[in-house]
């Protein structure tokens, strides 16, 4: 279990790392990981693991600016959001075909469609060159002049020359979350429960 768990960390660095090397910026992916590793655990105890973007402060050792490396680690959560919401969505498809029956399925299975729909088009309005110009001159307009130069234009940049990386971030990022409820699986099977992998 503790061995799977650490290949989820490793499936997280391949991420940023596929990410960053469209970019022409060389890591190594050891030391990428170990970062990844600290800005997770630092995320762990802030509201929304925002603190999963303290990544940025550790790879401004490797002379990232932090716009940069914010920027990478967003298009990657909005990946993983798109990610997770059609696992959501597929599942619900398998457990409500098993309790609900008629009608109530029916427009069971079309709100959760929508939700899907609006979760989606949220993210990808995100990419969205005002959206990003937003945040960083309205939400984080504090911080835009020192620590997000470069957030916009990396977006844009990796939006427009960089979707063979985006499309395997996205490939890499299904893998990591099977093999996370992989992991659960194997729990619920230390302790003698079985289940399905689609359930969890």
């Amino acid at each position: 279990v503790i061995l799977v768990y650490l290949l989820t960390f490793l499936i997280g660095a391949m991420n940023i790392y596929v990410l960053f090397r469209g970019l022409k910026i060389k890591l190594n992916f050891w030391r990428l990981t170990k970062y990844i590793i600290i800005s997770w655990s630092i995320g762990t105890f802030t509201p929304g693991k925002i603190g999963d973007f303290s990544i940025a402060y550790f790879l401004k050792r490797e002379n990232i600016a932090p716009g940069v490396s914010i920027a990478v680690s967003f298009l990657d959560k909005i990946i993983t959001l798109i990610v997770l919401t059609i696992f959501t969505l597929i599942n619900a498809f398998v457990i409500l075909d098993k309790v609900y029956v008629g009608p109530l399925k029916q427009a069971t299975i079309l709100g959760l469609i929508i939700v899907a729909i609006i979760l989606i088009g949220i993210a990808v309005s995100m990419l969205s060159k005002e959206i990003t110009k937003y945040i960083k001159t309205k939400l984080l307009k504090n911080y835009s002049g020192k620590f997000l130069k470069g957030f916009n234009s990396t977006t844009m940049l990796m939006l427009k020359e960089n979707k063979k990386e985006l499309f395997l971030n996205f490939i890499i990022t299904i893998i990591k979350w099977l093999v996370s409820g992989f992991n659960v699986l194997l729990i619920f099977m230390a302790f003698g429960l079985r289940t399905n992998l689609i359930y969890i």
